[in-house]
Order: C-alpha cells, then sequence, then structure tokens
C-alpha cells in the first residue's frame, strides 16, 4: 500500500464531531456577514467620493463671488475715493478732497487754524458746494476787507478742474477780502505738504526764500496770505505764479494784484479766459 493510500484511509476515517461541525458552519457564517458588512462602506466611500464634485462647483461660486465683491469694492473705491483736491488758503489752511461723485471723502487741516475749522464743521461727505458754504461760514471770522482768499485747485481733469474752481469762487467771493484762484500739480501739493502748509504758501514761501528772505517753513505756515504778500512787497519780492490764475473782489483791499501781475485779473473779464485755458 502506497503512502498516498494511507494518507486517505486516514482522512476517510475521520469523523468530526455533529457539534464542532456546526460551530465551524456558524464561523463561516459570521466570517461571511463580517466581510459583507465590511465591503458596504466601500460602497458608501465610493459614492461619498461624489461630493468633492459638489464642493469644487461650491468652491467655484464662492471664489467667483469673491471675484465679484473684489470689482465691487475696487469699482466703489474709484468712485469714493478722492480724485481732485482743493486747497484753501487764509490764515486757516485745509484741503479737501472731491472724489468722482463730487462728494468730500477726504480733508486734512494744514495748520492750527484749518484744524480749528474742520473741528467747528465736519464736511466729509457732503457736495463740494455744500461743504465750501459750510467751511465759508466758519472762516468769515478770519476775513476782512483786505484778506486774501487763496483757492487752488489740483486734478488732472481739465474741464473739472475748472469746474471746481469756479464753484470756490462763487462762494468765496460773496465774502470779504479778494479771492485768487488757481491750478496747481500733484508735485507742488507734494512739495507743499511735505513742507507743512498749503499749496498757495508754500509757493509763496519758496519765493521769498530763494529771495533771501530769512523765513522758516513753521512761520510762514502760519502767517495770513495777507501777510505773505506784505511780507513779500516789503522785501521786494517779485511773485510770479506760472499757472493760470483767476481772482474777484476789491484789489485795492489786498494789492495781491500788484504782487502777481499779470496772472491776476478781475473775475468779471476772467472767467471767458478761465475757460480758455
Amino acid at each position: 500500500m502506497t503512502d498516498e493510500k494511507h494518507v486517505h484511509d486516514a482522512f476517510l476515517a475521520v469523523h468530526v464531531p455533529p457539534e464542532v461541525a456546526q460551530k465551524t458552519r456558524e464561523r463561516i457564517e459570521r466570517l461571511r456577514a463580517e466581510e459583507a458588512n465590511t465591503s458596504k462602506p466601500h460602497l458608501v466611500v465610493t459614492q461619498t467620493k461624489r461630493p468633492p464634485r459638489h464642493r469644487s462647483r461650491l468652491i467655484g461660486a464662492l471664489a467667483a463671488c469673491l471675484i465679484v465683491v473684489a470689482l465691487v469694492v475696487s469699482g466703489g473705491f474709484y468712485f469714493l475715493a478722492p480724485a481732485a483736491y482743493v486747497a484753501i488758503d487764509v490764515n486757516p489752511s485745509l484741503e479737501l478732497g472731491v472724489n468722482r461723485l463730487g462728494l468730500v471723502s477726504d480733508t486734512q487741516a494744514l495748520n492750527a487754524d484749518g484744524e480749528a475749522i474742520l473741528a467747528q464743521t465736519d464736511v466729509r461727505w457732503m457736495s463740494y458746494e455744500d461743504a465750501l458754504n459750510s467751511i465759508k461760514t466758519e472762516m468769515d471770522s478770519y476775513t476782512s476787507s483786505d484778506a486774501v482768499i487763496e483757492i487752488t485747485v489740483v486734478c488732472d481733469e481739465q474741464a473739472w478742474s475748472n469746474e471746481l474752481a469756479d464753484e470756490g469762487m462763487r462762494c468765496f467771493e460773496t465774502g470779504n477780502g479778494r479771492v485768487v484762484c488757481s491750478h496747481a500739480s500733484s508735485h507742488e501739493r507734494t512739495e507743499a505738504h511735505n513742507a507743512g502748509m498749503g499749496i498757495a504758501k508754500w509757493r509763496i514761501y519758496t519765493q521769498l526764500v530763494e529771495a533771501g528772505v530769512a523765513i522758516s517753513p513753521e512761520e510762514a505756515s502760519e502767517m495770513t496770505m495777507r501777510e505773505l504778500y506784505d511780507l513779500a512787497a516789503r522785501e521786494n519780492v517779485s511773485l510770479s505764479n506760472d499757472t493760470d490764475t483767476t481772482s474777484s473782489g476789491s484789489s485795492e483791499a489786498t494789492g495781491a494784484q500788484e504782487l502777481r501781475g499779470k496772472h491776476s485779473h478781475s473775475n468779471s473779464k476772467q472767467r471767458g479766459k478761465h475757460h480758455a485755458q
């Protein structure tokens, strides 16, 4: 008898007790059930992998919303941020930032009296015309018959610049003194601010210094426009202005016409020329 035959006969002689066979079948059934149960989550996981597509669409939608918001904000900034500046120098020196909607969106005091004016009247988000009227009312106590009120417009758009200048003239020419309105560049504005004064005062100050007059930026900033013109006259400094200038009021009240020469004209004759430039 071969070895294989002995093994075969031995297997046939093995009898598994019924209880062992039952437990074995139960064990097999449990294993099958566990396998079935563990395989189901795989199906669920496979199905739940689809939501990332939904999340990607949601993320895309949110990104689009953010882009729209950014455009709205940037567009709002374009219209609300100052696009032109109007400096007013009497002794109070201050500046209005006017946005493209015609509203004063920024104000800046350039000396102590300017701070006092802006503390008394908050003109931010007023229309440019209303802001001018409010400031003029507060400045009436600073102006007399010989006062000089200088309005300087910084704006890259010529037509709008003329409109801002004209509105300033209309507002202040109804009060005391002489109103002088001119235009300036952004560079001049920056230089004036660096010196701590308004543009009109800075222009006279630089010419006084160039002529050898001993005067500090602090002194010039606190002087009235009338005092600066008088100082130039006493020191025989001939003031010049390379920008177009409009003035109104009584010429004998200030002497500004003589000091500025050809750049200062009576209001009635200058309006047409002012727009032509």
